[in-house]
């Protein structure tokens, strides 16, 4: 059983659906008893920040009423009962080899002979696509920035390729948070309840003594009142 972890935001819903079903890694090192780390056909387990200690910064339930927000640096809050940082399992069907050295194969394992610096524009606009990127700019912006080495292509990497299906969303069972929550001005929680209801997440909410939907307050973060 191999774990791979990922750790962009924009990429969650993208592998949730199966729209990212690859990942590109440099080559991890054989194991101890000489097989390869990496095999088709092995078991994979797909987390979201797995190092990172449970909060809402590592959470992927999409269906969170504040999810918008989680992921700003901003926002700082301890995880709830529905969270979750795993997609669920699935099974290497393809691993390509960006690697110098001569072309080969073995039934879906490919050796390409060259690096990704080498490929030619088409095949690097498809890969960097399918790795969950923009396009073949965005993919070598994030790399280089990430690894801290704008040459990055040029060394050898490996893009582990999973099944293309939808993993077993778990996340579906999320129940919505009823939080007390001013939808017109965004003071949460309501610290008092005046005559003005608001209806929000199927239940009805009365706004606190702040309530206001001035147009002042639009450089406020609406859910969280933190200034930017």
């Amino acid at each position: 059983m191999v774990l791979l972890s990922f750790s962009i935001p924009s990429h969650i819903d993208l592998i949730k659906s199966a729209e990212k079903h690859q990942t590109t890694r440099i080559p991890r090192k054989p194991r101890k008893n000489g097989t390869p780390a990496l095999k088709v056909g092995e078991k994979v387990q797909l987390y979201y920040r797995s190092r990172m200690k449970s909060s809402c910064h590592n959470c992927i339930d999409t269906g969170c009423f504040f999810y918008k927000d989680i992921h700003d640096p901003y926002y700082n809050s301890k995880p709830c009962k529905n969270w979750i940082n795993f997609f669920g399992e699935s099974e290497i069907v393809e691993i390509l080899h960006y690697h110098d050295g001569d072309y080969r194969e073995n039934e879906n394992e490919i050796w390409m002979g060259y690096t990704l610096t080498h490929a030619d524009d088409e095949d690097a606009e498809s890969w960097a696509v399918a790795d969950g990127f923009k396009d073949y700019g965005s993919a070598y912006d994030y790399f280089s920035k990430s690894t801290g080495n704008p040459h990055w292509a040029d060394q050898n990497l490996d893009v582990i390729v999973w099944q293309r299906e939808p993993i077993k969303q778990r996340w579906d069972m999320y129940d919505k948070q009823t939080i007390p929550y001013c939808s017109s001005c965004g003071t949460i929680p309501c610290k008092q309840q005046n005559e003005k209801d608001n209806m929000i997440s199927g239940m009805m909410i009365k706004s606190c003594s702040d309530w206001t939907n001035k147009e002042e307050k639009t450089s406020i973060n609406p859910r969280l009142n933190i200034e930017r």
